[in-house]
């Protein structure tokens, strides 16, 4: 029994982690993707992207288990030789990077407007990145990722209080305004479609986080149908938020959709 019960503990500590991996806070700019890229373009996007996410996280637990090695850069080495092990180096740092400048500029803007609402008079926005900047740098001194896994439940909680503070009152903007306003967007914008692509790639950015946590789950036998399930999840909030926001607000939804 208490091995059950280990058990249970670590599908839902691998499924908390997943969650926390793919469902971001990519999910805020979400929106104002179905206005630049067209709402039918979007939504055949994410789903499409979401397939793909799950095929290669398949391939990669498959490979796993077959060569034993857990690291994306001996997986390269192991398969192609010393110059995969290269250019796979160099494309986790190039993800990595732009990951990280777009997470770093949404933190910044967030808190900075944080700020500015308790003080007005504060326009400096600077001054919130410098601050951002140390406390980030802090950060990397942990090397040790497990650490942060008992904020992955948390981090999950505000975001779905977001989602449901703004669906709560999106209902109440769709009543007052007595229609929906999804005709006010084109099906497919010829425009900007490819940068609708490109974020529907970077929705499902969490597949760089399937071997490690495959590596610690207590669950390995049913890994894949728990990723896999995560996306699926994923898949759907996405397409549900973006398609209820878009009937909602049409061509009104600004970048950030909680601006």
């Amino acid at each position: 029994m208490k091995a059950d019960n280990i058990k249970k503990m670590g599908c839902f500590a691998t499924f908390m982690s997943l969650l926390k991996g793919f469902l971001c806070t990519a999910i805020i700019y979400l929106p104002y993707t179905f206005v630049t890229a067209g709402y039918m373009f979007q939504i055949i996007a994410i789903a499409f992207s979401a397939c793909l996410t799950t095929y290669c996280a398949y391939l990669l637990i498959e490979v796993k288990n077959v060569i034993g090695l857990t690291s994306y850069v001996d997986i390269g080495e192991k398969a192609y030789g010393k110059k995969m092990r290269g250019a796979v180096q160099l494309f986790l740092g190039l993800s990595q990077f732009g990951f990280c400048v777009g997470y770093v500029f949404f933190i910044i803007d967030n808190v900075h407007y944080i700020v500015h609402t308790l003080w007005p008079n504060f326009n400096e926005i600077w001054f919130t990145a410098v601050g951002m900047f140390v406390i980030f740098s802090l950060l990397c001194f942990i090397r040790k990722i497990e650490i942060f896994a008992q904020t992955h439940l948390f981090a999950d909680i505000m975001i779905f209080v977001t989602l449901l503070y703004i669906i709560v009152e999106g209902c109440f903007v769709l009543k007052n305004q007595g229609k929906t306003r999804i005709h006010e967007l084109s099906a497919i914008n010829s425009v900007g479609w490819a940068g609708g692509f490109g974020f529907s790639i970077y929705s499902f950015e969490g597949i760089g986080i399937i071997l490690p946590v495959g590596e610690i789950t207590a669950n390995k036998d049913g890994y894949f149908k728990v990723a896999a399930g995560v996306i699926m999840l994923t898949c759907g909030l996405y397409l549900g938020f973006g398609i209820f926001c878009a009937l909602v607000w049409g061509s009104d939804l600004q970048v950030l959709i909680t601006s």
